[in-house]
C-alpha cells in the first residue's frame, strides 16, 4: 500500500517529522504577508496561489519519513518499525543540545512555493547531524534539511512569476523565535492539511 498523492504538491502526502508549530502572533504577521500578496497579485494568476492553513503552519527540525517520497511501502509501516528508538534518541540529542533562536528575515519564491527563512542557527546544525548520524533511520528516508524555513503560500501550477517577485520584494518579515520544544508528529496534506503531535520534548 502506498501514500496518497497530494494533488496540489504532486507528492505523497504523509510524513513523520520533528517539528516546531509556529506561535498565534507569528501566524497572524503570515496571514497579513499572505493576504497583501494575494490582493496584489494579477487576477490571472490568483487562481494558482494558495494559503497553506494556518493550523498546520510549522518549521520542519527533521524528516524521519519524508513527505516528498513514496518508499514503495506503507509510511506508517516504516514508523511503527522505527519509532520507539527514533523517539528515544531524539530525546537525548534534544536534552543535550537545549533550546535555540531562530529569526525569520526574508521571504523568498521557489519554483512550488513562498516561504518565510531565517540563518540556520549553530545548535540546529548540530541538532540535524546528530539526528542524521545517531537514529536507526533507513537511508532512502535519512536526508539532512539544509533550510529554516515555513511555507506560507503554494503554487497549484507553473506561471510567469515576474510580477509576483516584484511584489515579494515589497514584503518585509522579523520575527524572532525562542524553540524551547519541538514535537515529532505525523502529518498528512491531502486530502486536507493535518498534523497529530506524538510526542513533545522540552528543551
Amino acid at each position: 500500500m502506498r501514500s496518497e498523492i497530494d494533488k496540489i504538491w504532486l507528492k505523497p502526502s504523509i510524513a513523520y517529522c520533528l517539528i516546531y508549530l509556529l506561535p498565534e502572533e507569528l501566524k497572524k504577521q503570515i496571514e497579513k504577508i499572505q493576504n497583501n500578496i494575494i490582493e496584489q497579485c494579477p487576477h490571472n494568476i490568483r487562481p494558482f496561489i494558495q494559503k497553506v492553513p494556518s493550523d498546520f503552519a510549522h518549521i520542519t527540525i527533521y524528516g524521519f519519513v519524508d513527505v516528498r517520497h513514496d518508499y514503495g511501502r506503507d509510511k506508517h509501516q516504516i514508523w511503527n518499525e522505527i519509532s520507539d528508538e527514533v523517539i528515544s534518541g531524539t530525546e537525548k540529542i534534544l536534552n543535550d543540545i537545549g533550546a535555540f533562536e531562530i529569526n525569520f528575515n526574508e521571504i523568498v519564491v521557489s519554483s512550488g512555493a513562498i516561504f518565510i527563512k531565517a540563518p540556520i542557527p549553530e545548535q540546529l546544525k548540530i541538532m540535524r547531524q546528530r539526528l542524521h548520524d545517531e537514529l536507526p533511520i533507513p537511508a532512502e528516508c535519512n536526508q539532512i534539511i539544509d533550510i529554516a524555513h515555513s511555507s506560507i503560500l503554494k503554487f497549484t501550477d507553473e506561471f510567469d512569476m515576474s510580477e509576483l517577485q516584484k511584489i515579494i520584494k515589497n514584503q518585509k518579515i522579523d520575527y524572532s523565535l525562542f524553540i524551547n520544544h519541538l514535537d515529532i508528529a505525523t502529518q498528512n496534506i491531502y486530502p486536507f492539511a493535518d498534523c497529530q503531535i506524538i510526542k513533545r520534548f522540552k528543551l
